[in-house]
């Protein structure tokens, strides 16, 4: 089923974080004159984060969040960093104006906190600037991964937010080449469990993650505050059930939250076939 863009994209995402996952919004959570960083991809993703930023700004500002208690930590992986003009495309002009925003250095151990090393053996070397701030929301979106499965959730740490050691082990030969490493499949893939226990070391607060069409435009946003990273329990938010050919009572909705199946940092619990392993996940569609 081919799903229309969002009408109002801001819209959208700010009704998703009026209804996170599982808990109270945002503005119930974060505290005023706390530090906050704010993960978003890089220029070679199609992340739409000049339509994710301003909803999640205007909460955090709401909630008493200045805006110079705010960092912006652009994912780049192994890329080069983005220039000012890119920056300027992806956030827009006026959040590149008022916030501070950092380019992440995978080459730069100066700018990273080793945190030890995962089961299978991997060095986790990630940026100061993330593992520094007391409240992290990760950005980013959410499609079938060739090896680790799905995009989204824990890859904004790994390899978005990590060191040159770490990205070249958990994509090294021997976890690319096994059999799990594919599209869809996350239990028993090296790649991804080795990326979930990354992330984990430093642990992410809030997540905001999103669905596009075709043409990179919004057609969902989930939303997950997390109180533990350990629990990676998740489901997709949007405005309407109908749409999927389901309706919640509110007796439902709560069966939902408890039981859903996909995984907020991971992104996502799956089958081998990739679709949500349980079929009590609330899915609703943007409008």
């Amino acid at each position: 089923m081919f799903v229309p863009g969002a009408k109002d994209s801001y819209r959208s995402v700010a009704e998703a974080l009026d209804d996170p996952i599982g808990c109270a919004p945002l503005r119930e959570l974060i505290r005023p004159n706390t530090d906050v960083t704010i993960v978003v991809s890089d220029k070679t993703r199609p992340v739409p984060t000049g339509i994710i930023l301003p909803p999640v700004l205007d909460e955090l500002n709401a909630s008493g969040v200045d805006d110079a208690r705010i960092t912006i930590l652009i994912a780049t992986g192994l890329h080069r960093p983005n220039t000012d003009e890119e920056l300027a495309e992806m956030l827009g002009a006026d959040v590149l104006g008022r916030i501070k925003v950092i380019n992440h250095n995978a080459r730069d151990k100066d700018s990273q906190v080793y945190l030890g090393k995962t089961k299978s053996g991997t060095p986790v070397w990630l940026d100061r600037a993330l593992y520094k701030a007391k409240f992290r929301i990760l950005t980013g979106y959410i499609e079938p991964h060739f090896f680790a499965g799905f995009t989204g959730g824990r890859k904004a740490i790994l390899p978005g937010c990590a060191g040159l050691e770490t990205i070249a082990h958990n994509h090294g030969a021997g976890h690319i080449g096994h059999p799990k490493a594919r599209y869809g499949m996350t239990k028993g893939n090296p790649i991804y469990e080795d990326a979930v226990e990354v992330a984990e070391k430093v642990g992410a607060q809030f997540i905001v993650n999103v669905t596009l069409d075709k043409r990179f435009r919004l057609t969902g946003v989930l939303v997950r505050i997390r109180e533990s990273v350990s629990t990676r329990r998740a489901r997709v938010s949007s405005s309407s059930s109908r749409r999927l050919g389901r309706k919640f009572s509110r007796s439902s909705q709560s069966t939902a939250r408890r039981k859903s199946g996909s995984a907020a940092l991971g992104m996502n619990s799956t089958t081998s076939t990739g679709l949500p392993s349980r079929t009590s996940v609330r899915r609703r569609v943007v409008s």
